[in-house]
Formats: structure tokens, C-alpha cells, sequence
């Protein structure tokens, strides 16, 4: 077993306790079990045929997606179903957007009204007038489905392993590939569209406990000047970062912030989401200034005899030949997952973020 088997196979057991899409299920196993159906053969019959014999609680869901395939499986485009909602559960984990559970989920290119700010009530004296105030009222909605993909690479061998964990590795490498591409649009400052893109920013003042709560301060004090409501606030910021924070200690070794840790948790009372994508920064996001297409899509294709250029940053044409793939020669199969999901913010900004220092 080669490295790219050990690194999917390690990844699905890391997750197998931690992410579950249903009673009984691991999120992950049944578009895993999708792929391997996809790669097993070109010949619809072969792979009907090889569908049919597994003992799959999910077969015929997965029979009805390989009947309906084109070149590619969009998966937004089908009913609702067990491959739908176990790619969309896979997700969750691994992308910033699926667990902002307070933004509103609303179809593409329709227009909702947010509120800019909100209408204000006074104590009134006896027999004294009112005062009235007025309520700021902002329209948005979301234009587009920004496209984010990402590729995993298993061998012939992985693919031909029976048994859930090499289902559930397959489909978990695919979508932390997938949530990993989504977070870096929606987490960067550079990208237009980015819930960060011209939002308020500071430095840090430190990494000791001192530092890091007149950073956090900071943040909220950024947020609240923009507009920003904390009911409704998030913390983001990398595992590594989490996991020096839950380090700290005050006055006689207790934990400055016990309620953080590498897979998030709570910062002075507000929820705390994790990501890679977002290490050198400690964002605070309004979720309420955050519409997201609920409508969002996703296809799934292979290939078996394409020249991969195996980089993170690849050019065109190719720079380094090294870096170039057959996967006919190596006896693997790439499996690409195209995600389609917009999301708009309110006028002004919804978040901030504070570099350096622990972050």
C-alpha cells in the first residue's frame, strides 16, 4: 500500500468517531462507495453489475445515480437523496460555510431583506411624545455559485480493499480536498467576494494570555464599530492557533480559555470553528450579515488516463515536469468533486480579523 492509501485510510479512521451523517452511518461511506463504483469500470453494465453484488444498505440509491451519469455526476441536480445529503454531511467538517449555522439559507438570485439597523424604542414619561426612529433596511441576494474543486488520488489497490473504512476514506478525502478549496475563497482577504475582502483589520499585541485577550477584544471592538451584531458572532482561526490558546495558563496553572481546542469550541462565550485555511489570522464573523444558497451543487468525475500536474499551485503549460503524473502509468484514478455554493454579505462589513502574533 502506497502513500496516497495510508494517508486516506489514517484520515478515514481519524474521522470515523467524530462525523456521522445519520443513525448507523459515517459521513463520507456512500459517496465513497459512489466512487468506487465510478472507478471500478468504464462499462455501465460491469459497473451496474458490480453495484448489485455489494451488500450496500445505500445500492440502489448509487444504482440510480450511475444509470442517470453523464460525463460528470451532478449531484445538485438529483432528488435528495442518501449520496446528496452524505456528501454534504462529509462536508461539514471540513468547510467554514457549512457550519455557520445562524446565516439564512436562501435560493439563488433571490432577494431578501436584511436589516442595516434596526428600529430603537425609548422609556417614555406620562403624557410625554414618543420618539420614533426608523428601521435601515438593505436588500441582498446571491448573483452567483463561485466554483471551488478539488482532487484526491487513490490507487487501483485502495479502490479494490472492501470494507467501510476504504468507503469512508474516499469520500472524507474528497471532501476535506473540496471544504479545503471553498475555505480558501471564503477566507481570504485578496479575493473579491471573500467575507474578508476589505473588511476592518489589526495586528496583534501578543502571544501570551495578555496578548491574546486584547485580541479578541480587539476583534469585537473592530466588529461592533462596523456594524456588527455579537449575538450571532463566530470565532474562526486555525487548529494549530486553537490549540495554543487552549494552552495558556493564568494565575495558578488553570486554563486561561478552557473552552477551545483544535477542533474549535467557545472563545468568552462565543462559538469557535476551525480551519487550516485560516492560520495567520483570528476572524470574527457576523453570521447574521451572511446569506447562503441552499441550493448549492455538486458534481463528481473521474479519470484513469489523464497527466496530473501534482502541485498546489499548478501553471500553465507545466513548469516542472516533475511534478507531472500519468495516472495510466501509476495505476491510479483521480476523482475531481466540483462544488457550486454562493454566498452574499450585508452591505458594510460582517467580519474582521486580527494577524500575527498567535494566530
Amino acid at each position: 500500500m502506497d502513500d496516497i492509501s495510508r494517508n486516506a485510510l489514517a484520515r478515514a479512521r481519524g474521522a470515523l468517531d467524530v462525523v456521522a451523517a445519520g443513525p448507523g452511518q459515517s459521513a463520507g461511506r456512500s459517496v465513497g462507495r459512489l466512487i468506487r463504483s465510478l472507478a471500478m469500470s468504464d462499462d455501465m453494465d460491469a459497473a451496474a453489475a458490480f453495484i448489485e453484488a455489494q451488500n450496500w444498505v445505500e445500492k440502489d440509491a448509487i444504482g440510480r445515480v450511475m444509470k442517470a451519469a453523464v460525463p460528470g455526476l451532478h449531484l445538485g441536480s438529483l432528488p435528495a437523496d442518501t449520496i446528496t445529503a452524505d456528501f454534504m454531511a462529509a462536508l461539514r467538517p471540513y468547510a467554514v460555510l457549512s457550519r455557520l449555522d445562524k446565516a439564512r439559507r436562501v435560493p439563488t438570485k433571490t432577494r431578501v431583506i436584511a436589516f442595516g439597523a434596526g428600529a430603537a424604542a425609548f422609556r417614555v414619561g406620562e403624557r410625554k411624545p414618543i420618539p420614533i426612529s426608523r428601521a435601515s433596511l438593505v436588500g441582498i441576494q446571491i448573483d452567483s455559485k463561485p466554483k471551488v474543486a478539488g482532487v484526491s488520488l487513490a490507487t487501483r489497490e485502495l479502490l479494490a480493499v472492501p470494507g467501510i473504512e476504504t468507503d469512508i476514506a474516499l469520500g472524507l478525502d474528497l471532501a476535506a480536498a473540496t471544504g479545503a478549496a471553498e475555505d480558501a475563497v471564503f477566507l481570504d482577504p485578496t479575493v473579491t467576494g471573500s467575507i474578508l475582502n476589505g473588511a476592518p483589520t489589526a495586528v496583534s499585541v501578543g502571544v501570551n494570555t495578555t496578548g491574546v485577550d486584547a485580541d479578541l477584544q480587539k476583534a469585537i471592538e473592530l466588529l461592533l464599530a462596523a456594524g456588527g451584531d455579537l449575538r450571532d458572532a463566530a470565532w474562526v482561526l486555525s487548529p494549530a492557533a486553537a490549540a495554543k490558546v487552549a494552552g495558556l495558563r493564568g494565575t495558578g496553572g488553570a486554563a486561561s480559555f478552557p473552552g477551545i481546542g483544535p477542533n474549535g469550541g467557545e472563545l468568552l462565550g462565543l462559538p469557535a470553528l476551525t480551519s487550516a485555511t485560516a492560520a495567520g489570522k483570528l476572524i470574527l464573523i457576523d453570521q447574521s450579515g451572511i446569506i447562503v444558497d441552499r441550493d448549492a451543487g455538486a458534481e463528481i468525475t473521474r479519470a484513469e488516463s489523464a497527466t496530473l500536474q501534482l502541485s498546489d499551485a499548478p501553471t500553465e503549460p507545466p513548469t516542472a515536469p516533475e511534478q507531472l503524473v500519468s495516472l495510466f502509468q501509476t495505476d491510479a484514478v483521480a476523482i475531481k468533486a466540483v462544488l457550486h455554493r454562493g454566498w452574499a454579505v450585508r452591505a458594510g462589513s460582517v467580519a474582521t480579523y486580527i494577524t500575527g502574533g498567535t494566530w
